[in-house]
């Protein structure tokens, strides 16, 4: 099988976004929009990155790359709550019974 091979002049460039959730919050995270090739974006993808502790940073990634050149996708990968990084109250934001209230951010938007 021949690897598929991207012109990387064509990968959009991730933007960070911000977005209001309930009460005083604000959620950020970095959206990879669809190839330029498309017109629209059929499809979003949440990818809500593993361990809470840890802020989501750009970076190539061969499956963004085929959802967004291959599946005329856009892809977001919010730091939810709980994300370390934005301060250690935010940080605690998803201990325990506040679980839930990280799911309720991604679901707002």
């Amino acid at each position: 099988m021949k690897p598929v091979v991207y012109d990387a002049s064509t990968i959009p460039a991730p933007e960070l976004i911000k977005w209001k959730s309930f009460g005083w919050m604000e959620i950020s995270g970095f959206l990879y929009p669809a190839a330029k090739k498309f017109k629209i974006s059929a499809l979003l993808i949440i990818d809500i990155h593993g361990g809470p502790v840890m802020p989501i940073i750009t970076y190539l990634h061969n499956k963004v790359n085929y959802y967004t050149n291959e599946l005329v996708s856009s892809v977001i990968f919010p730091n939810i709550r709980g994300s370390d990084g934005f301060g250690k109250i935010f940080t605690e934001l998803d201990n325990g019974i506040k679980k839930e209230n990280a799911v309720k951010d991604i679901v707002r938007y």
